[in-house]
């Protein structure tokens, strides 16, 4: 199903029309949200995910999938209400040759439409 649609992100109190059209756009739109960090807009002080704060935590791929989670959620929650977090797992139990980064599968619902995308968190 693709939707041709018109959503408010809402931003510091303000909403900002984005045309977004399905799950993949909602997608690929969220990959980028998510890997952005706090401060990377001067306008926008809190607009991120923050995941790479993960990075120099000592933890195993499925207590960091956890912490992503978590912080997905908040992040998703506040401002992509409309988006609904189903889960997000590791894709393997070991993090990458250098021992740096796990890629986690987030996988999500919008408007009744499944969706998810693969999200390297480490360094």
């Amino acid at each position: 199903m693709l939707w041709d649609l018109e959503f408010g992100l809402v931003v510091q109190g303000v909403e900002v029309p984005v045309p977004i059209s399905g799950a993949d756009t909602v997608a690929d739109a969220l990959k980028i949200m998510l890997l952005l960090n706090p401060g990377d807009f001067a306008w926008l002080p809190n607009f991120g995910g923050n995941q790479a704060h993960l990075v120099f935590e000592n933890m195993d791929p499925w207590l960091l999938a956890s912490r992503a989670k978590d912080r997905i959620v908040f992040f998703v929650s506040h401002f992509l209400p409309f988006v609904q977090i189903i889960d997000v797992m590791p894709l393997s139990d070991e993090f990458d040759e250098d021992g740096t980064t796990v890629v986690l599968n987030v996988r999500f619902m919008y408007q009744g439409d499944m969706g998810e995308f693969d999200l390297p968190v480490g360094a």
